[in-house]
């Protein structure tokens, strides 16, 4: 009887706070999950009948339809601005400081279009407005400094490749184009990059009887030998 008085309590309050319209976001979903646990609690309890049971789910049902139903959430989006006297659409509001910060964080013109909510080009025409151009993305140093730091990086971790130099120098504040890496690495540690590239692991090559007849179960297209040998046997 006590939980059969509290459940018809609760009920009845959930009742009430939906005749008022209650349709704020937090609250419904407090309602639905509300209703959720009254259904376990009474789907448990054996004194509740099973129509009862249905019915309180029904209700949670439809509450979570109708809270999914709203208006999808939608990321931000640039301001238009319209100036008055300048035909044409409206001007997207994009700060240079904000193109800034984008690029010390390494977004590339797609990444930055996508979080700003405009097109790859409208990106690029105000990167050479604001004259922030690829060209000064990357930091004016001299080979003799760039080298000095490489060596620094392989003194104290001798088996470094280019990724990782590259990502202690990002760390560090230092951009560079992968080619001058590359130069930099074979200038400071010639040997010790020629070694490396002899230790690298070669791509397995099979073959297959028809097109799509093996299907990689990984992004990265690295099958181990076994399961490898046992698809191809399959197929």
């Amino acid at each position: 009887m006590e939980f059969r008085q509290h459940l018809s309590d609760s009920l009845n309050e959930i009742t009430e706070y939906i005749q008022e319209g209650g349709n704020r976001g937090g609250d419904s979903e407090n309602t639905v999950l509300r209703l959720e646990v009254l259904y376990e609690a009474a789907l448990i309890n054996g004194d509740i009948p099973l129509d009862a049971v249905d019915l309180i789910n029904q209700a949670r049902t439809h509450l979570n339809v109708n809270l999914h139903q709203q208006e999808p959430f939608r990321g931000y989006e640039a301001p238009a601005v319209s100036e008055a006297g300048r035909r044409g659409r409206p001007k997207f509001a994009i700060s240079e400081k904000q193109l800034l910060f984008f690029r010390e964080n390494n977004f590339t013109y797609k990444d930055m279009a996508l979080m700003l909510g405009v097109s790859k080009r409208t990106i690029e025409n105000r990167m050479a407005e604001y004259e922030l151009t690829n060209k000064s993305r990357y930091t004016d140093i001299e080979d003799d400094f760039l080298d000095s730091l490489i060596q620094r990086i392989m003194t104290n971790f001798p088996r470094s490749g280019c990724k990782t130099i590259e990502g202690y120098l990002v760390s560090q504040g230092v951009h560079v184009q992968r080619w001058r890496l590359r130069s930099a690495i074979k200038r400071v540690d010639p040997i010790g990059r020629r070694l490396r590239s002899m230790n690298a692991i070669r791509r397995r090559v099979y073959n297959v009887c028809s097109p799509l007849a093996l299907w990689h179960m990984d992004g990265n297209h690295k099958l181990m030998v076994a399961v490898t040998y046992l698809i191809i046997l399959m197929t």
